[in-house]
């Protein structure tokens, strides 16, 4: 299958925790012409729970990420929900929402080492 970016992992702030609230600014530069473009994150730990995925039944916080950019000449948000599990160190669902776009992803497989 084509290969998924799962985004925001290098974003956390640990340790995790039900209710926890952080906010980030992250300034991207855009490829086409150099801008440097301001988005402003919002994360929230809404609860750990059981999810179920292709690669198994995991206990996983699932967290809400707000991004929103509001600088130069575009205006974008997207609301990611994440549950990120602590069994296996990573992602084991992803959705995403944005304007005329969605994406939905789930772990199939991993190994531990």
């Amino acid at each position: 299958g084509e290969p998924v970016y799962v985004m925001g992992l290098n974003q956390l702030d640990f340790p995790l925790k039900v209710g926890k609230e952080w906010t980030q600014r992250l300034d991207l530069r855009q490829l086409s012409d150099g801008v440097v473009q301001p988005y402003d994150n919002r994360w929230k730990v809404e609860a750990f729970e059981v999810v179920t995925v292709k690669a198994g039944t995991f206990k996983a916080f699932r967290i809400t990420w707000r991004q929103d950019n509001r600088g130069g000449q575009q205006t974008w948000s997207g609301t990611w929900s994440l549950w990120w599990s602590p069994e296996v160190k990573t992602y084991v669902k992803q959705v995403f929402h944005t304007t005329g776009s969605s994406q939905d992803w789930e772990l199939a497989s991993f190994v531990l080492k």
